[in-house]
């Protein structure tokens, strides 16, 4: 096993405008684009919640180790708020406990150390910036494998909306203010 420090002398990136890199850039672009509308929707899943525009926002809830526990913790806290309560709360934690791996992949690709672009064998080798029990310290990853994490996120985050939609349904809408008529 290579230490960090090592892995400069074998740092074997092509330049950035190489054509050959080209599918691993769109890829890794799909999958962060996916990644962006993913947390998008957790944030607003958090305001309807919430009943709190923009609490989803606020970073009080990420997508960690914790965040089902969270999740399932400010259900149970909002729970009153909702009619029927929100039965949705056991299907939100499992979701996020699949995105916490489909997480940990993008911030892998997102924050660690590329140090070798295979082109031919179209595989990048990635090394962790920090030693972790539950992470590899080296992981290679294919053009394919990031298209699949791009199509994870886009599941998920479809099934959120799903179950977001459910919530809002069972919202009672608030009436729209009357404008005075003027008329006696």
């Amino acid at each position: 096993m290579k230490l960090l420090s090592e892995l400069a002398c074998d740092h074997l990136l092509p330049e950035p405008d190489s054509p050959g890199i080209s599918p691993f850039t769109r890829a890794f672009m799909r999958m962060m684009f996916a990644h962006v509308e993913f947390e998008r929707r957790v944030a607003e899943l958090a305001d309807v919640i919430t009943l709190t525009p923009g609490f989803g926002e606020t970073g009080a809830l990420g997508v960690r180790k914790r965040a089902a526990e969270k999740f399932t913790a400010l259900c149970a806290k909002n729970y009153n708020k909702h009619p029927g309560g929100l039965p949705e709360a056991d299907a939100i934690a499992k979701l996020l406990d699949k995105a916490f791996r489909i997480c940990n992949e993008r911030n892998s690709l997102a924050h660690d150390v590329w140090w070798r672009i295979d082109t031919i064998a179209g595989i990048i080798d990635v090394h962790a910036i920090r030693a972790r029990k539950e992470k590899p310290l080296t992981r290679e990853f294919t053009v394919h494998r990031i298209q699949q994490i791009a199509e994870s996120f886009k599941d998920v985050e479809a099934e959120f909306y799903k179950l977001q939609a459910k919530i809002e349904s069972r919202l009672v809408p608030e009436p729209l203010p009357t404008e005075p008529s003027g008329l006696t």
